[in-house]
């Protein structure tokens, strides 16, 4: 129901783009420098920033950030 109430990022116009598509960029930037950095998890921080700046609810971050995690752990259970 939400994906369907939301316009879209291709929705946006390129200057309307901009600002969200780089806020995201950046939170991933700083939770990959801090996860490597302090050996956290980048979801400890990257879920917390897609939910106050994202504009998505709850329920839709929270999805997003365990989907994230299906590659890696994918290699992770083969490599092990």
């Amino acid at each position: 129901a939400w994906l369907k109430a939301q316009p879209g990022l291709m929705a946006l116009s390129p200057a309307q783009q901009v600002p969200y598509v780089l806020t995201l960029v950046s939170a991933g930037g700083v939770a990959g420098f801090l996860s490597g950095l302090l050996g956290i998890g980048g979801g400890l921080i990257v879920t917390p920033i897609m939910a106050l700046f994202s504009g998505m609810p709850q329920h839709a971050v929270v999805g997003t950030s365990m989907l994230a995690m299906i590659a890696p752990s994918s290699v992770s259970l083969y490599t092990h």
